[in-house]
Formats: structure tokens, C-alpha cells, sequence
């Protein structure tokens, strides 16, 4: 929170021990519990103390806390974002059904086996793979074809997909008592098949004015039929001419610090603007400087030094802020939370854009091979 929490509000905070900061601690009165996605673990002390000191909202920005916070809402029966939009993102399978009979719908079915694989396959042609409730890249497969299948690591519940071609966004949202914003479009590059791990993000995304309108509108639509109330989204397309696909989408904000370049671009910090209209508090005015921002993800071999590593990234045109973890150099990446470390990348409205866009473009940014 960026402004004068301690004036404005009263902040009790849901957290499991390990994750509790002293930023927290000091802001927030802690309800500690082994895990917050179990509710029935601390809805009885949230209850009691909503009595005592009665609540106005409750929010979840973690992908943990989001059906709980929705549950809570409902009982305590303060603002909250719907139950049912919540659900229908976490769900990829009930995500494809809400899609059924509108012009996005996609072939899609659950899948326990390889043999049901195949056969979505040998019908639909190449396809992508997933957990059912999965995140961060983690688990998706792209399956090209049936003889494909013998490789597939297929654990627990699981969506087939049929394989949607095109350029990959994403699209950041705001949903304020059910009125939606789009905030921008990212431009979102990954590592290809078979994993499709995210090596970069550009906001906001180069469109063309068609495009822009044609992905917005998808998105507004979404957020209505999902009945959306409060709080940020980011959703997933591909766009293939006048063909748009909806991947997913999540009632938070994106990960990848899009959060932090969508606050630093268009003064929309989603955290405290959320919380600010739902206990309808004024939020101070938020600088803009930046005009475009990128993240880009770096592969380091597990000889790599990170110290020269991290000042030659810096030394870069238009960096602002180099994160490294060491500990994974060397190891493969097949999901998000296996990457090396990112370079963050701005550009104020004084800068070169031209420039910034060659240097976000740069290959020493990209996961195809090592980082120089």
C-alpha cells in the first residue's frame, strides 16, 4: 500500500507463518493459519472478530486466497468479488464451458488418461494440455500429435484444449461494484512448445487500433458473463487475424510484475484502487512515469557469475532493476517459478522509443541460450 495505510484503514491479514513479512506484521493485524485456501481452518476467528470490529471488505490479490476471501464475503456479507467468477477462473474446465454456444468457444473436454488424449487429437488436431486448476505454466503440454501422447506426464485432473494459433496478450482489468476498465494490453512472449513458459512481457502491447478494439471488447464481454464484481483480472488471448481465443484468465492481477508496469505507466495502482472502492476511501493522485515498460527473462549457465552478470544487465539501455536467482542457473526451465531472473526495462515520454523498443527486442534478453 503506497499511501497512508495506518490513517485510512483497519487491516486484518490472513497469512500463513513462512509468508508473514515485517511490512505486514507492522500494517496489519495477522491471523496466522497453516494454509489460507483452507477457510474452515480460520472463518470462525474471522467471524468473531467481524463482530467485535465489523469489516467492510475482503479481498484476496494471491491465487491461494481468492475463493476463500469470495467465501467470506458471502458470509459475513460485506463487499466481495463473486463466488461464481472466481470459480470459473480457477476451474479451466468450467472456464471452457462458460465459452460453450458464444463465438470463442473452443474444443476442449477433461482428460485422466492418454488413451482420451489420443483420441481428442486424432478428432480435434494439435492441442494443449493442462491442469484443471494449474498456474504459472505449470503442467501445460502442447500435444502436436497422437504418437506425442507416449511423452506426456499426465498427473491428477486435466484439460485437452484443441491448439489456438495466433499472437499471444494478455489483458489487464479493473472491475470496480461490476463496472469494468481495460487498463492495457501485454504482449506476451514464451519459450514455444512443449512448456509455453512466459520469457517476456511488453505493456503496453504495439496494436493496431482494430485490434486493440476487437481484444477489448472480448474481455468486457468475458467479465460480464462471468458476473465479475470487484478487483483486477488478467486474461490470456491469441489473436489470428479476426480470430480471437480466450486462454484463461485469473480475478487477480498478473503476475511477472505486469502489476508493477501497469501502475508505473497509467497511475492505476490495482491493489489500492480496489481496496479504496470498496470502502469508497479517495486515493491520492499516482505519478505516470513511464510511458512503456518490458520484462525479459534470462537463461544463465550454472557457471555464470551473477554479480558481473546482473551490472552488465544494468548497464543496459532503459534497465531499472535486475533480480537474479542464482540458485536455479543451470537448471531447466519448464515453468515460471524455474526461471533464472528478469531484467525490468522503462521508458519515460522524454526517451527514445524507437530506441527502447530495439533494446527490449535484444537477444542477450531472450531464454534462447545463455546470458551474456
Amino acid at each position: 500500500m503506497d499511501w497512508d495505510t495506518q490513517r485510512q484503514f483497519r487491516f486484518t491479514l490472513v497469512q500463513q507463518p513462512g509468508d508473514l513479512s515485517d511490512y505486514q506484521r507492522k500494517h496489519a493485524t495477522p491471523v496466522l493459519t497453516p494454509d489460507i485456501a483452507e477457510l474452515d481452518a480460520y472463518s470462525e476467528t474471522i467471524e468473531r472478530l467481524h463482530r467485535q470490529h465489523p469489516f467492510d471488505a475482503v479481498v484476496s490479490f494471491s491465487e491461494l486466497g481468492l475463493l476463500p476471501a469470495s467465501r467470506l464475503g458471502e458470509q459475513l456479507g460485506i463487499a466481495h468479488n463473486s463466488l461464481g467468477s472466481v470459480e470459473v477462473s480457477r476451474d479451466k474446465l468450467l472456464f471452457r464451458q462458460l465459452l460453450q454456444g458464444s463465438r470463442y468457444e473452443l474444443p476442449a473436454a477433461a482428460v485422466n488418461s492418454r488413451e482420451e488424449v489420443r483420441a481428442f487429437v486424432l478428432r480435434h488436431g494439435p492441442a494443449i494440455v493442462k491442469p484443471v486448476n494449474g498456474s504459472g505454466s505449470q503442467g501445460v503440454y502442447a500435444i502436436d500429435r497422437p504418437e506425442d501422447v507416449a511423452q506426456l506426464p499426465l498427473e491428477g485432473c486435466n484439460l485437452i484444449e484443441a491448439f489456438a494459433t495466433g499472437e499471444e496478450y494478455s489483458v489487464e482489468s479493473l472491475s470496480l461494484d461490476g463496472r469494468h476498465q481495460i487498463l492495457g494490453i501485454t504482449r506476451k512472449h514464451t519459450s514455444g512448445a512443449p512448456g509455453y513458459v512466459e520469457t517476456g512481457h511488453d505493456f503496453p502491447a504495439g496494436l493496431d487500433d482494430d485490434s486493440r478494439v476487437q481484444i477489448e471488447e472480448a474481455v468486457l464481454w468475458l467479465l460480464e458473463r462471468m458476473g465479475n464484481r470487484w478487483g483486477p483480472a488478467h486474461t490470456e488471448i491469441k489473436l489470428d487475424g479476426s480470430r480471437l481465443h480466450f486462454i484463461e484468465t485469473q480475478t487477480r492481477f498478473g503476475g511477472d510484475q505486469i502489476w508493477e508496469m501497469v501502475w508505473k505507466t497509467t497511475g492505476v495502482h490495482l491493489a489500492a484502487s480496489t481496496i479504496a472502492a470498496m470502502t469508497g476511501s479517495a486515493l491520492p493522485e499516482i505519478e505516470k512515469p513511464y510511458v512503456k515498460m518490458a520484462i525479459r527473462y534470462i537463461e544463465a549457465d550454472h557457471t555464470t557469475d551473477p554479480k558481473p552478470l546482473q551490472g552488465r544487465l544494468l548497464q543496459q539501455p532503459f534497465a531499472l532493476r535486475a533480480i537474479l536467482n542464482h540458485d536455479k542457473f543451470g537448471r531447466p526451465i519448464r515453468r515460471s517459478a524455474d526461471r533464472h531472473g528478469y531484467v525490468l526495462l522503462g521508458c519515460s515520454d522524454a526517451d527514445d522509443q524507437a530506441a527502447f523498443n530495439a533494446a527490449i527486442s535484444h537477444p542477450r534478453f531472450t531464454t534462447q541460450g545463455q546470458a551474456q
